[in-house]
């Protein structure tokens, strides 16, 4: 299973021609199992201008098996790893984050992301990072 981050349905959404956007373009076609978390739906469906597009969005994004949280369990793991990291002198910009990495690590998923800060925090925790296919044109 892949979880999609935020940051790469916002590439989709953009159509941005980046790695990101065309590694979820390709595996939405190939029909891969894909999945999201509560706090990623959250996170678009607040980023979405009109309502017509957050149907549209919410569909697309419900489609998929939405990996939910189990209530202050999860928030208090996420507490604890967010003290161990600091411990470490690693400092995790966003909260919310630590909720998806929680997500993903405990379906045996790996996340696909377009944001530098899972990579640091895939390296501290275990978690399982989905690569991204090369951009068009891009040398290998």
């Amino acid at each position: 299973m892949i979880v999609v981050d935020t940051s790469v349905w916002i590439e989709l959404f953009r159509a941005t021609g980046s790695s990101a956007h065309l590694t979820l373009r390709s595996l939405l076609a190939q029909r891969a199992e894909l999945a999201t978390t509560e706090i990623v739906v959250m996170e678009i469906l607040a980023g979405v201008r009109s309502a017509p597009e957050r149907r549209a969005v919410r569909a697309q994004l419900l489609g998929l098996p939405v990996l939910a949280l189990r209530g202050v369990l999860d928030y208090e793991r996420a507490a604890e790893l967010y003290c161990r990291l600091r411990g470490r002198g690693v400092t995790p910009r966003q909260l919310t984050d630590l909720l998806i990495v929680v997500c993903t690590m405990d379906a045996g998923a790996a996340l696909l992301h377009a944001d530098r800060d899972f990579d640091r925090l895939a390296t501290e925790t275990g978690l399982a990072i989905h690569p991204h296919i090369p951009p068009h044109g891009a040398c290998g």
